[in-house]
């Protein structure tokens, strides 16, 4: 039997736009080629099979029984999806299954929700069936058409509207009736199909008490195996039990940051301004949460400023070189080291927050005469490194220029002959919400 694939198997591609540049601008999609994927019952004793569409075919859904690692093709239907659903649901008798979103348009479609049993499909639903919104006045704008419709609700890209970012789902039995329940988190409620006939259902107070239970048990579950954790964590913030903040502070502490660059020019200032980025997307997702739980935030759907912290800070700095870092030469490293470890034993355990710059991938990019081309920088380069915990640093800076190269997976670089490292740095202070600039150390001194 083939191990279960991650639902989402999308690669989306981010772009980080000036907002001087694009006042309005949102992120791209980028989709690899659909493919076959398998999906388990909670249980773990029925599978569900996508095999994606083709041009004169639908995708076919299979569900099999498992047992000692042997399957048992039970029954099979059509999917109403032109090419394939982005996730699927198999509850655990095996007798149904939820399908959830479009590849390719994810929010778009007549079957973002889709419900199927033995006999086929019992019913779908659209964005607008499950969430509908007021009609636009007869005096709207004509950009206020049915793809705006939800902005400001939940993030969008070119060809999707991520309605579920922050929800949660799965199957539960309230009364003696099989359920499908998903936490609609930006209209903070649940919304709760019949499996019986697929239809939505009216929740009453007393449902949705057991809701609540029933969602804190699963979310728990989801954090302690990693699974989905930032909707789990979302949602128990909004239940607020004062014994699972922790669970939710425990990712201000987070140690993966994931690099990358951002630019930025006006009509006022033609020079392209450039810095290498880190961030953690755990730190970020813990901060947004905790502000909202303490009432610190207006419930945004984290489309605003990306260093608006409220319990983290920001560093914006820059590193000296004795000549301009060029494309292809390794890459640089920039590490925030406590005041209370001496500089020099920076490398005695991996610091906890870093930003790694790889000069193969990220660089300047500019445009003349209406062509773009690589651009380059100059011997003083900045970086920002965003939700830093608050408190007192040094900086340690390491250019690994010269073959053979850190592994990339390698957090702490120790220079070798060839590289560059940084001798001294000043204590910075990072204060939570808000941001500490002008801080520059020099990354001159030659291994040799």
């Amino acid at each position: 039997m083939k191990k279960a694939l991650p639902m989402e198997n999308l690669i989306r591609v981010l772009v980080v736009c000036s907002a001087s540049l694009f006042a309005n601008s949102v992120c791209a999609d980028s989709w690899g080629p659909p493919r076959e994927f398998d999906t388990l019952s909670e249980n773990g004793k029925f599978v569900a099979r996508v095999i994606p569409g083709k041009k004169d075919s639908r995708p076919v859904l299979i569900i099999s029984a498992v047992d000692n690692a042997k399957t048992n093709e039970i029954w099979k239907a059509e999917l109403s999806n032109h090419v394939s659903p982005t996730r699927v649901y198999v509850s655990d008798d095996g007798n149904y299954v939820v399908t959830l979103d479009n590849y390719f348009g994810v929010g778009y479609g007549d079957d973002v929700v889709a419900i199927y049993g033995r006999r086929g499909q019992l019913t779908k639903f659209s964005l607008e069936q499950i969430a509908p919104l007021p009609k636009p006045k007869p005096d709207a704008p004509a950009w206020l058409s049915d793809r705006h419709a939800y902005e400001g609700k939940f993030s969008h890209s070119t060809a999707s509207r991520h309605w579920r970012e922050k929800s949660i789902e799965f199957f539960f039995k309230h009364a003696g009736q099989p359920l499908f329940c998903l936490w609609l988190d930006w209209e903070n409620r649940w919304v709760v199909w019949r499996l019986s006939d697929g239809q939505m259902i009216k929740i009453t107070s007393e449902q949705a008490k057991a809701l609540d239970i029933e969602g804190r048990r699963w979310s728990l579950g989801q954090v302690k195996s990693d699974r989905f954790a930032s909707a789990a964590l979302n949602f128990l913030s909004r239940l607020r039990f004062k014994e699972d903040r922790p669970l939710i502070e425990a990712w201000l502490r987070d140690t993966e940051f994931s690099g990358g660059s951002m630019q930025s020019s006006s009509s006022e200032n033609t020079k392209v301004l450039f810095a290498f980025t880190a961030r953690s997307h755990k730190r970020e997702t813990a901060d947004q949460i905790l502000a909202r739980w303490d009432g610190k935030d207006s419930d945004n759907t984290g489309l605003g400023s990306s260093d608006n912290y409220q319990f983290l800070g920001t560093l914006k700095c820059s590193v000296a070189f004795t000549a301009a870092p060029a494309k292809k030469e390794g890459t640089i490293r920039v590490y925030l080291i406590p005041e209370s470890i001496p500089l020099k034993e920076w490398a005695s355990e991996r610091p906890a927050q870093y930003l790694i710059a790889d000069l193969n991938y990220s660089y300047p990019y500019v445009f003349e005469d209406d062509r773009g081309r690589d651009g380059s920088l100059s011997d003083l380069v900045s970086f920002i490194i965003y939700g830093v915990t608050p408190g007192r640093y040094r900086l340690k800076a390491v250019w690994d220029k010269t073959a053979p190269f850190e592994k990339k997976d390698e957090i702490v670089c120790r220079p070798r002959l060839g590289d560059y490292e940084s001798a001294t740095s000043p204590v910075i202070s990072i204060r939570k919400g808000s941001a500490t600039e002008g801080a520059k150390i020099e990354c001159t001194k030659l291994v040799e």
